[in-house]
């Protein structure tokens, strides 16, 4: 029988779960303490047990939302990926999924919430297919970093990527690493102000939020962060940042300024990334969502679903038109003429 049992804050045993196979960089003790700085809320872990042998722990955060409480891994506006469980062990996807159904029951019979989801790196929907589960499909791209950097880069398309790379090297683009937290944040903020005027938007978190996450990774092996500067000007004119934990490293944001893009800053960017990446050991490489211009790379498109469910189905169809709403709007303000 599996149980299950709420830890305090005090409690949680940070290194055992980021020792686990499955951890990955949201769901360690650094991640949670920025989103608790920056966010407001606690973690939420739950350790799962089967005879009082531990098999690992749930990692998300316990909000109230409208007088709503819920049970998220992730919740979204947290720049967040996918969290979920960390086991001790391998398991098997359909071990996982019955360990969701029972926490999830066991969540609402005990009032700890009344709407839950997930985003689990370790489910496909084949995995939920004959479960009651509502899902929202995550769509974005993940690259294989096992091949070595040649094969790569060989691998990239050859226009629009490869050509790219050879004109900015050419031109003298220069990569180098932020000499401050501050430097970085004021660089990188700039710049997606300017990729999203162009879309008639703002960015969807603050230049506060970015810099208190550029600070908290600065001096740790778990943050790739370079800048590119212009050949001649001593100007930053484009930014990226990745984080990096265990095999997998997650694209967090890119930008630049659009009168620079001559120099195709961007392409060299991602291929310096790629290579310190695959130095930290990293097999795969998630890049955040669905941009065609992430398609030079030649990364392989995926689906996966957001688990959701909810003690009462209305609360279902609210967070639907919730999602609908925010998206409508941002769509409609975007069409908009400045």
């Amino acid at each position: 029988m599996i149980d299950f049992k709420i830890l305090i804050k005090e409690n949680i045993p940070w290194k055992q779960i980021e020792s686990c196979y499955d951890s990955n960089i949201f769901k360690t003790h650094l991640w949670s303490s920025l989103i608790f700085e920056t966010h407001g809320y606690y973690p939420f872990v739950v350790e799962i047990s089967d005879s009082d042998s531990i098999i690992g722990y749930f990692i998300g955060m316990r909000i109230k939302k409208m007088g709503i409480t819920i049970v998220a891994s992730p919740f979204e506006g947290c720049t967040t990926s996918y969290q979920g469980l960390s086991t001790l062990n391998q398991i098997s996807r359909s071990e996982r999924v019955s360990i969701y159904k029972e926490l999830i029951k066991w969540l609402f019979e005990k009032r700890y919430c009344l709407l839950f989801q997930v985003s689990d790196w370790n489910i496909d929907y084949e995995d939920i297919k004959d479960s009651e589960f509502y899902s929202i499909p995550i769509n974005s791209y993940w690259l294989d970093l096992r091949p070595d950097i040649d094969t790569l880069f060989k691998s990239f398309k050859q226009k629009s990527c490869q050509y790219s790379i050879h004109k900015a090297e050419k031109q003298g683009v220069r990569i180098v690493k932020p000499q401050s937290p501050e430097e970085f944040a004021n660089n990188y903020y700039a710049q997606l102000i300017d990729v999203f005027k162009k879309q008639n938007l703002k960015p969807t978190y603050s230049k506060k939020y970015t810099l208190a996450l550029v600070r908290k990774f600065y001096d740790t092996d778990k943050v790739i962060m370079l800048e590119a500067f212009h050949p001649i000007e001593e100007k930053c004119i484009a930014t990226i940042l990745f984080l990096t934990y265990n095999d997998m490293a997650f694209y967090w944001g890119a930008a630049s300024y659009r009168e620079y893009q001559k120099f195709c800053p961007n392409e060299l960017l991602m291929f310096e990334a790629i290579k310190k990446i695959k130095e930290r050991g990293c097999d795969i490489l998630e890049m955040e969502g669905i941009r065609s211009y992430k398609e030079k790379y030649n990364p392989i498109r995926y689906a996966k679903p957001k688990i959701v469910t909810a003690k009462y189905s209305i609360l279902i169809t609210m967070k639907k038109i919730a999602q609908k709403t925010y998206y409508r709007f941002r769509a409609a303000k975007a069409s908009l003429k400045l």
